[in-house]
């Protein structure tokens, strides 16, 4: 946690807000996209009138309420009646309406989880916890589903949300040039005082790089139907751009290096059970599976590949750690 203490204070953060709200209301889609890049920041911290927060919630929030105000504005300036406006507002969610499904029966779930804590102290960390692990992250799903003009808009998220990794991965890599650690154990951790929490933040990041640069090179048409949908996030060009691949192979070669120094098994486990079940999934059941002599040839050859990276990782990094978790 990075506290800063001149942001107790309501002035500073009514001038973020003020600007990324501005910014929000000409630039929508721009500042939805940017916004993980910002991720990071959730570590700085401020309070409103005792209430805390973290700046990227703040982000949100923000984003959040002027797309709200921006919409009843512009019906107003349309002379729309309100009846008019409230159904033009709804109707056009209502086709996200399966995708809200798990976030309404997760938002049930936690308005129930309110009623089970034992006393009011515990009701304020609970809530405290709703803010930020679980609104904050609702309201974002829906800047992107509302906001974003198609799923080539989700990819751009997704990309920022790389560069950020990327960052922070190259801030760990440089407290192992330094032998600058902060963890007693001798781990990169960033700006976090534990490896477990960069490792957790940069290894989604490889699967992405990696489900990216495998529908670049080893899927050669576009699909229409919701396959189509997935392949709009990981692949639209039509031809392969070089200095792309090059950008890709290289960010994830750092994140990866970053993620190793870490050693942090859970994450290494989670990424490689992860790039295992697609796997499984692209050369037996997806619409561009191939014929099943090549299937499991291919496969095969993935698999040795995965167990023999991993077994470096195990046998390099910390033996010791790796038996004690068995």
């Amino acid at each position: 946690m990075i506290p800063i203490p001149f942001l107790d204070q309501l002035t500073v953060p009514l001038i973020i807000g003020f600007l990324w709200g501005a910014a929000t209301w000409g630039w929508p889609v721009a500042s939805v996209m940017l916004m993980p890049l910002f991720f990071p920041f959730y570590l700085v911290k401020f309070s409103v009138y005792g209430i805390p927060f973290t700046l990227v919630e703040s982000l949100i929030f923000v984003s959040f309420f002027a797309h709200i105000i921006k919409q009843y504005v512009l019906g107003l300036r349309r002379h729309t009646p309100l009846w008019s406006r409230v159904r033009d507002f709804v109707r056009p969610r209502m086709k996200a309406s399966l995708l809200w499904i798990p976030v309404m029966l997760l938002a049930l779930s936690l308005v129930i989880s309110l009623f089970v804590v034992p006393d009011r102290a515990s009701q304020r960390e609970v809530l405290g916890i709703l803010k930020s692990w679980f609104v904050a992250p609702i309201l974002y799903f829906y800047l992107v589903i509302h906001v974003l003009p198609g799923l080539k808009s989700v990819r751009r998220c997704l990309e920022w949300y790389t560069i950020s990794a990327l960052l922070l991965s190259i801030w760990g890599i440089l407290q192992f040039v330094f032998d600058a650690y902060q963890t007693p154990d001798g781990r990169v951790s960033g700006p976090f005082m534990s490896a477990n929490y960069l490792a957790l933040y940069i290894m989604p990041a490889i699967i992405f790089i990696v489900l990216r640069l495998w529908h670049l090179l080893c899927i050669p048409k576009v699909h229409t139907g919701i396959v189509g949908m997935f392949m709009k996030v990981f692949r639209v060009e039509q031809r392969v751009s070089y200095p792309s691949l090059i950008r890709y192979f290289f960010a994830g070669s750092v994140i990866l290096f970053a993620l190793y120094l870490t050693r942090s098994f859970g994450a290494f486990l989670g990424l490689f059970v992860a790039l295992f079940v697609y796997s499984i999934y692209h050369w037996f059941f997806s619409p561009w599976k191939m014929k099943t002599k090549g299937s499991y040839l291919k496969f095969s050859g993935f698999v040795v590949v995965l167990f023999v990276v991993l077994s470096l990782f195990f046998v390099t990094g910390d033996p010791g750690k790796f038996q004690q978790m068995f």
